[in-house]
């Protein structure tokens, strides 16, 4: 099994038919189909069904596709790894953001960082927390913007911003100006952002109360919109309440409900020079 026959087979499962995939890859059809042939015979599995208007995925294909894609993934990062250490002062930095990453302090060192690298330029992924610690695992991205909570293991971790949990919702869930107790929250129905889901319940358990759910999202930005059409209260970070334009925003007395913003990067993994200096960068520039 090599890479090339990967890349055939993906094409093929993503074309749907081995004809488009011939024609896609600018190859004749025999051999493509001899090159599955091999395939199939090497991992003993039949990986395809060829009907009549389209190929239809075996367990075993499926499972080979979704490996397949990561290993071809990794070649296209590690060739742009080498073009990047062979290139200096240019190349690309393959960065994780969390869509909760609302940092001055992040966008301040992507400024200054491109006036010392004029010629470095960025690979965004998006994605939660444990997607991007996954993907940092893996090689796929070299530095994470990430928020807590989350097992650190292995990682060297910076923080750069502070940030505490607010309540955010229409006009009509709030009869006061001052800030709301774990309590008052019992009244309303809650949306979750699911990095604090865990730590928000085990509160609630604690005081022996017991809150109405709505909605726990993957998205801050998902919980904002939710409250915009008055399904609830969101908790979430405050620095991205900007997003949530028209919203009532109130603090929250538990003190405990704090989030952070973290750089990271494995510290097992040996980086580029301009990525160690991101890296610091970040770490530097800190909100207070």
């Amino acid at each position: 099994m090599d890479l090339r026959q990967l890349s055939y087979f993906v094409t093929i499962v993503e074309e749907g038919t081995i004809t488009g995939a011939a024609r896609k890859l600018h190859i004749s059809q025999p051999p493509l189909s001899h090159q599955m042939h091999l395939l199939e015979k090497e991992l003993d599995a039949v990986l395809f069904i060829r009907g009549a208007r389209q190929i239809k995925l075996t367990e075993p294909g499926i499972a080979l596709y979704r490996y397949a894609m990561e290993m071809l993934e990794l070649e296209q990062v590690a060739k742009d790894e080498i073009t990047s250490l062979t290139s200096g002062a240019r190349g690309s930095i393959r960065l994780g953001l969390v869509s909760s990453s609302a940092s001055p302090g992040l966008y301040r060192s992507l400024a200054r960082f491109h006036k010392t690298f004029p010629d470095v330029s960025f690979k965004v992924y998006e994605g939660n927390t444990f997607e991007l610690l996954d993907m940092l695992e893996k090689g796929k991205i070299e530095v994470a913007i990430l928020r807590t909570p989350f097992s650190g293991d292995g990682l060297d971790i910076s923080p750069i911003q502070h940030d505490h949990m607010v309540a955010a919702g229409t006009s009509e869930f709030f009869n006061t100006e001052s800030s709301l107790t774990v309590r008052d929250l019992t009244h309303h129905p809650l949306i979750l952002y699911r990095r604090w889901s865990k730590t928000i319940l085990n509160t609630f358990n604690r005081e022996m109360l017991t809150p109405s759910i709505f909605c726990i999202a993957d998205d801050a930005r998902t919980c904002l919109q939710l409250a915009q059409v008055g399904m609830g209260i969101a908790l979430v970070p405050c620095s991205i309440v900007s997003w949530g334009h028209g919203l009532t925003i109130r603090q929250l007395d538990e003190l405990s409900w704090e989030s952070r913003l973290v750089v990271v990067k494995r510290k097992s993994a040996p980086v580029s020079h301009k990525v160690e200096v991101f890296y610091n960068l970040l770490a530097k520039n800190k909100d207070r």
